[in-house]
């Protein structure tokens, strides 16, 4: 323990001694050569810290004199004047535009200075909105410090909201495509382009988008499987490739009419076939598909199983006879009395030989104190007509009027009782072969003489 003692104190002796050689340079550093006496002409000097040796007032220097530490030999040096300035008093207090003042005061000889407080700048808060920007015009806002009121206006930048966007161009393999923002306030867009993928493209047919006919040019078009871009190329024309419709010549009770099936296209003729007045005939045994030719589709398949007893159709003038009952084709309106017509397979019908007139329909009657003028509407197949009137609904003691002419739409009876109902009813016949083949009774009217 003692020996460790010993070798502490050597070592603690040795550091005190290196820091007092490192002082002593230090001290001799911060002398300057000026000012020197009583010095050796070739020291290289070592100045201590030096002594202030007149202390120096608010206007008259002081002195410091340093030491040489080798040779003792001295230099002095001038020591400024300086004040004792205190905190300062403010005079005038700085506004939001306008410096302050501040002065201060020497403690020692009373001298004063003075210094500049700078503006304190204004306050002015958040704003308040008074014109809100649109899309397109801008916006103002005033802001008001709240320390002088003074105010200043700033105007808010017009801005759109834009939505997420909507690629109305699809990028391809070697084209840009585009995105288009739409702004959702005033519907406003925006575009911005979207880079080409940079891809190889590989095509393939995709879809034939108009088809050819005998006139015009079809459509064929092409997708790429890569960035799935369309082109599209021209298809030759098909001569092939008709758009067939029926121009229908309507038969009459006296002339027959036609039916010729034509490319409205290119005006072919495909068939022309001659055309009769008929009714379908109960029971119509017809279970069989039919051949549509229609201005939309160029060729479909309907059912006839479905048409109504006594509907008027245009036969054809061609015919067999099976089992002693005469089959025709027939042409008839498809749904409703549209352009498509529908060409049947062979069916029972009644032609114009075994046609009997429709019901008459009655049109406005003339009714005065002895007398009614009655009037009807021609029927196509009449050649004559029966009236029959009395005055009961079940026209006992019935009086006929029979008129030979079927253009005859008029007629007047005579000899009536005033103030009387009379039950009136029609119906149309039509002669073949010597005898007469009736229609049904019209509807019954009941008409009253006047007074």
């Amino acid at each position: 323990m003692k020996n460790n003692k010993i070798v502490f104190q050597w070592i603690l002796g040795l550091f005190m001694a290196m820091a007092l050689c490192i002082t002593v340079q230090n001290m001799t550093a911060f002398a300057t050569d000026t000012g020197n006496t009583g010095e050796t002409a070739d020291c290289d000097h070592k100045w201590n810290f030096g002594t202030i040796t007149a202390q120096p007032t608010c206007t008259e220097p002081g002195t410091i004199t340093y030491k040489c530490l080798k040779c003792s030999g001295t230099k002095t040096e001038e020591v400024a004047p300086v004040h004792s300035w205190n905190t300062g008093n403010t005079t005038a207090q700085p506004t939001c535009t306008e410096p302050g003042e501040k002065v201060y005061t020497c403690s020692k000889c009373k001298k004063t200075r003075t210094e500049e407080i700078p503006p304190n700048g204004h306050s002015w808060g958040n704003g308040k909105t008074t014109a809100h920007r649109t899309c397109t015009e801008p916006g103002e806002k005033v802001y008001t410090c709240s320390k002088c009121k003074e105010t200043k206006t700033e105007e808010i930048p017009p801005s759109h909201t834009w939505d997420n966007g909507k690629i109305t161009t699809q990028a391809t393999c070697d084209k840009p495509g585009v995105k288009t923002y739409t702004c959702s306030k005033c519907k406003g867009t925006k575009t911005e382009e979207i880079p080409a993928k940079g891809t190889t493209p590989f095509w393939y047919k995709s879809r034939v988008t108009k088809k050819p006919t005998c006139t015009t040019t079809g459509i064929q078009e092409y997708r790429c499987l890569t960035c799935d871009e369309t082109r599209t190329e021209k298809i030759p024309i098909d001569k092939n490739a008709h758009k067939w419709t029926s121009k229908v010549t309507k038969p009459t009770k006296t002339k027959k009419g036609a039916c010729t099936i034509i490319c409205e296209l290119c005006a072919k003729k495909k068939e022309t076939s001659k055309l009769l007045l008929g009714k379908i005939a109960p029971p119509m045994n017809c279970g069989k598909y039919a051949e549509v030719y229609s201005t939309s589709i160029p060729k479909n398949i309907y059912l006839l199983s479905q048409i109504k007893r006594n509907t008027e159709v245009y036969v054809y003038e061609k015919h067999v006879v099976d089992n002693n009952f005469t089959f025709y084709k027939i042409l008839y309106s498809h749904s409703g009395g549209n352009t498509a017509y529908v060409l049947s397979s062979y069916v029972s019908i009644l032609t114009d030989e075994k046609r009997a007139p429709d019901r008459v329909k009655w049109a406005k009657s003339v009714i005065n104190r002895k007398k009614i003028t009655l009037n009807w509407k021609a029927d196509d197949y009449a050649t004559g007509y029966q009236i029959v009137y009395a005055t009961n609904g079940k026209f006992k003691g019935k009086k006929t009027i029979n008129i030979n002419k079927g253009t005859t739409t008029k007629t007047t009876i005579k000899k009536l009782k005033p103030q009387t109902n009379y039950c009136v009813k029609i119906r149309a016949y039509r002669k073949v072969n010597g005898k007469k083949l009736y229609g049904p009774y019209s509807k019954m009217i009941v008409p009253r003489t006047k007074k």
